[in-house]
């Protein structure tokens, strides 16, 4: 992520000297509520909270060992907008300001784990007739801040299953909203669902966003959240990563690369949208001009990396068609570890994480299985105890 700026939009930012946070290049900050350059939580302020940290740690936190957020490189702008105190609408009127405030300091990327939807009695809510791309003042606010030339990330919301259960600014058209799923790739429960009142499809793609590592708000200390508070600021910084190799590409030309090479993109719905983003593939989709990049004509286990690994390793492997997809780790006696992975799956190239955690180090042999044909991968777990 480096050389790209993220405003980050949320509640306060307590803790910024926690070690996975000092390296940071925050290049300025501002309290939209309480007026003030300070984005620390302040004794006989409101606006106090955690939250800031948490997501800004998932997207900017490095720690060999301990957390590696997607975008520790780049650089930040911090705005405290949102009243934990309250629901009411004038913290969407903070959220423009400070959009507004990031557009004139030159911000690549907005993310924000914030959504409107219900408020305080006597405030008025959204219906989901409101949400319609058009109407809420945050949601006007955020494709204005697109059509300058920002990329914006937002919390598709943590209302779970049903129809319309998204709030604002996800329903914007020009807005990449994020659900959450889980490790395996399920969609978790919380995540707000599609679609907006015009019919379009929401959230654009998915991410993690249960036990998501990160930053605590005391001392030195981390912690694992959940929401799709966490699959925002993930997803925002790969879309940073994607700024820094391709700074030529244009934020709509971003959002088409997350989504069109993303694990549900032949097939989006208003569960995940059009699916867990691919990282790698988005960079191929915009070094080939914007056209996706050919799947392997074969099943095969690509890689992991690294490989020996101590703790996690990461693999990829690619599936020609559609189908059944299972994942399965064995020992070097037959034994079956563990089941990475078993879905239905587009045609495509995914990650998936393997935590060996708990194992006895030494040789595993990781299976692919679909659509009756099979590829098998060894991999080395070393602890470095």
């Amino acid at each position: 992520g480096a050389g790209v700026l993220i405003a980050s939009l949320d509640t306060g930012f307590p803790n910024l000297a926690h070690e996975a946070l000092a390296h940071l290049d925050i290049v300025a900050t501002w309290d939209f509520i309480n007026g003030d350059s300070i984005v620390d939580n302040q004794s006989g302020q409101i606006g106090n909270d955690d939250h800031g940290t948490n997501t800004l740690g998932a997207m900017g936190g490095y720690m060999p060992g301990q957390l590696i957020g997607t975008a520790y490189g780049a650089s930040f702008l911090l705005a405290k907008t949102e009243v934990v105190e309250f629901e009411r609408h004038i913290e969407e009127d903070h959220w423009v300001a400070a959009a507004q405030w990031a557009d004139s300091l030159g911000a690549d990327i907005i993310s924000s784990s914030l959504g409107y939807r219900f408020f305080d009695p006597g405030e008025g809510d959204y219906s989901a007739d409101d949400l319609d791309g058009q109407t809420a003042v945050i949601t006007v606010a955020a494709e204005l801040a697109s059509s300058r030339g920002i990329l914006v990330v937002v919390s598709a919301g943590n209302e779970g299953a049903g129809v319309t259960t998204i709030g604002a600014p996800a329903d914007g058209p020009s807005v990449l909203a994020v659900g959450a799923v889980n490790s395996s790739g399920d969609v978790v429960s919380f995540s707000s669902r599609g679609p907006t009142a015009d019919g379009r499809i929401k959230p654009d793609i998915a991410a993690r966003g249960l036990g998501v590592r990160t930053v605590s708000a005391v001392a030195n200390n981390y912690a694992s959240l959940s929401g799709t508070s966490f699959s925002c600021p993930l997803a925002a910084g790969v879309a940073a990563l994607l700024r820094e190799a391709s700074p030529q590409s244009t934020n709509s030309e971003l959002r088409a690369a997350l989504k069109e090479t993303a694990g549900n993109a032949q097939s989006p719905d208003n569960d995940r949208g059009w699916g867990i983003i691919d990282a790698f593939r988005a960079l191929e989709y915009l070094e080939n001009g914007g056209e996706l990049p050919p799947v392997g004509n074969r099943l095969e286990i690509v890689k992991n990396y690294p490989n020996p690994f101590d703790g996690t390793t990461t693999i990829r492997y690619t599936v020609p068609r559609a189908g059944r997809v299972k994942l399965t780790v064995y020992n070097v006696l037959g034994e079956k570890i563990a089941v990475l992975r078993d879905r239905e799956e587009d045609a495509g190239t995914r990650l998936i994480n393997w935590d060996a955690d708990g194992l006895a180090q030494g040789v595993y042999f990781v299976m692919l299985s679909a659509n009756g044909k099979t590829d098998t991968h060894k991999v080395v777990y070393l602890r470095h105890d």
